[in-house]
């Protein structure tokens, strides 16, 4: 946790449905596959970032949910909703679609990247100045904000290559 945040219980439910929760019934239910118990020797760190959370404490996982229901229930329907297209997509081989859903996912984890990138930049500048850097405190805003340019830059740029590969 490298930012803390205020918020209503309202919104924290609605975030946590979606950032811890829907999360591990993904994982949870991605293991149930009879693949999972014959992956050995094809998987790799996707599997294991999937997975991570899928061995977890079964009854405070169902109070937690139960607790949450309404706002975990419209998240996992969500995610049907979403894989319903990207299966649709696969079993008409409708390679159009499946590219643009592929890419539209990609770019927007690459914005969320960029906005956290953004907030712990904020963070920064904001640890800056609650230490009396006074003279050095400029120095230090620079150096982030090179950083988070090129960082910013250097992503656009992998992009708009992978993206001229493509076609």
């Amino acid at each position: 946790f490298t930012v803390i945040k205020t918020t209503t219980a309202q919104d924290h439910d609605k975030k946590i449905a979606y950032t811890s929760q829907l999360a591990h019934v993904v994982s949870n239910a991605y293991v149930k596959s009879p693949e999972a118990e014959v992956h050995s020797g094809f998987s790799a760190g996707s599997y294991q970032d999937l997975t991570r959370v899928a061995k977890l404490n079964p009854a405070m996982w169902t109070e937690l949910f139960l607790c949450n229901k309404e706002n975990l229930a419209a998240e996992i329907d969500g995610l049907i909703e979403n894989l319903k297209k990207y299966s649709e997509a696969i079993k008409t081989s409708d390679e159009k679609t499946l590219y643009n859903l592929l890419k539209e996912g990609s770019d927007r984890k690459e914005k969320i990247d960029l906005s956290v990138s953004l907030l712990l930049f904020l963070a920064a500048v904001n640890v800056t100045s609650f230490f009396s850097l006074k003279d050095n405190r400029i120095v230090v805003v620079m150096i982030l904000t090179v950083y988070f340019l090129l960082y910013a830059g250097a992503k656009e740029l992998l992009r708009r290559r992978a993206e001229k590969k493509r076609k």
